[in-house]
């Protein structure tokens, strides 16, 4: 099983990736953010991180590159 991350400020896409991943049995999404701040703090708190983050690069607050930096730091 591969865990996901995805974040991406478009609610209607974001919902349709996690729905075509879901057909994939071996995929699981497990956590959704709106931006990149929220996905670092669902991952700082989560018990099981992902093996993949899907991140948009352009998002409020805080970007897909500052995400993946910040990622990578921790």
């Amino acid at each position: 099983m591969i865990n996901i991350a995805i974040a991406d400020d478009h609610t209607i896409l974001r919902k349709g990736v996690v729905e075509i991943l879901s057909k994939f049995g071996d995929l699981n999404v497990i956590l959704e953010a709106n931006n990149g701040k929220e996905l670092i703090t669902k991952l700082q708190a989560s018990q099981t991180l992902p093996d993949v983050c899907i991140v948009d690069i352009n998002m409020p607050e805080m970007n897909g590159y500052d995400t993946a930096a910040e990622i990578r730091k921790t």
